[in-house]
């Protein structure tokens, strides 16, 4: 089962897909899947930065993973979504061009999983075979907060069925526990917010957290660009990345992978 299939081959045509633009793109480093991969690996690196290992910020045991202002916000902002889930697809369809689709395509790459997913497994290796312990940390943690923001949001796809924008064109299109309907919640969005909401709990300071998070709305918005997702879609994967975010550095989760010569290890703990 392909969670995150690569959307940039689609057939052009279709609604709100724009057909390629060819290599001369202003981004073509970016754009290629080696420049994607770089681009998640600074990131993944950034945190070391400021000094991840010193003095990071996760959550504490004794604050609720699910806080009423959490659940507040997210509810408030899923009402607002709601009336304006056709009117922002439209604005967004309306903007397409050349320059605004490689922008909307590199954004995406924070969400990619085919790239987040190996860059911050290798980063996690070789921070623990190399004795960089920042590295490990910090690259650990994210990898477990992103693949439970996957595994959480393909889950709830299929549970929802909601249709997608460009097939269904209304965004009260549903078809419950199906496998086709992948709408609801957007995963990309989940794992670019699970990305960011570690790697600001991994850092002392509050200004790198701005850059983390402008990044991941980029991405939610890129998905709405693309014709993939709604805004109610985006609204409720960005909640799903920040709890599994949060989850994942919660008092200093350690981090329930082992290598050894033996092998790799997995044991997860909740």
């Amino acid at each position: 089962m392909n969670l995150w299939p690569n959307y940039d081959t689609e057939r052009a045509g279709e609604v709100g897909v724009s057909p390629s633009r060819g290599p001369n793109s202003i981004f073509p480093g970016m754009y290629s899947p080696s420049g994607r991969a770089w681009i998640v690996l600074l990131l993944a690196l950034a945190p070391l930065t400021r000094g991840a290992a010193q003095a990071p910020r996760p959550v504490g045991q004794g604050e609720p993973l699910v806080s009423s202002r959490f659940a507040w916000t997210v509810g408030a902002a899923l009402f607002v979504s709601v009336w304006l889930d056709t009117s922002v697809r439209e604005g967004a369809l309306e903007m397409q061009g050349a320059w605004s689709d490689r922008a909307a395509s590199v954004a995406k790459t924070f969400g990619e999983g085919r790239y987040v997913f190996p860059v911050l497994g290798l980063s996690y290796a070789a921070g623990r075979v190399s004795g960089l312990r920042p590295l490990a940390d910090v690259s650990g943690h994210a990898l477990l907060a992103t693949a439970s923001a996957g595994l959480a949001t393909a889950a709830l796809k299929r549970l929802v069925g909601r249709e997608r924008p460009y097939v269904a064109g209304s965004p009260s299109t549903f078809d419950p526990l199906k496998f086709k309907n992948e709408s609801f919640p957007s995963g990309h969005t989940a794992v670019a917010f699970a990305l960011a909401t570690t790697f600001a709990a991994e850092t002392p300071d509050r200004v790198s957290d701005v850059f983390f998070f402008v990044g991941a709305t980029m991405t939610g918005l890129s998905r709405i660009y693309h014709d993939r997702h709604w805004l109610t879609d985006v609204v409720a994967g960005a909640g799903v990345g920040y709890l599994a975010g949060r989850w994942a550095t919660r008092a200093h989760r350690r981090i329930p992978l082992s290598v050894g010569p033996g092998g790799v290890m997995l044991q997860l703990t909740f």
